[in-house]
């Protein structure tokens, strides 16, 4: 359920339930569960505890570096993460929405997180 409530919140197509299970699925394979007791499935292969800090949201905003154009033209375009590739340590998976595709990246940037809060507005006059 909470899978569906990502993909649906992040606003990206429905195509991609394949990226949110991949995620999911690392994730679970990151947390403790009731059979292992205090340890984790990757922690049982990896004889080390996973680090979680500082992990992404799913289909945050990302920044990645492009050399390709001039020195005046940009250097960074826009994508959503989608998880880490499974095949590098130090690769990242990226959404193009413009491109409707996705692929394995190495030098990206996480654009910073807002948190939105909603005030009711006041009546006028007061």
């Amino acid at each position: 359920m909470t899978l569906l409530c990502a993909l649906h919140h992040s606003g990206l197509p429905k195509t991609l339930w394949g990226e949110a299970i991949h995620f999911a699925v690392w994730v679970k394979n990151r947390t403790s569960t009731r059979i292992l007791g205090d340890t984790t499935q990757y922690e049982r292969f990896h004889r080390e505890e996973p680090n979680l800090a500082g992990l992404p949201e799913w289909s945050q905003l990302v920044w990645v570096h492009d050399a390709s154009g001039s020195k005046l033209d940009a250097r960074a375009i826009e994508g959503r993460w989608v998880g880490f590739d499974s095949e590098s340590a130090h690769a990242h998976r990226v959404y193009w929405p413009g491109k409707n595709s996705i692929s394995v990246e190495h030098n990206i940037k996480f654009a910073p997180t807002t948190l939105r809060i909603a005030f009711p507005s006041l009546p006028e006059g007061e």
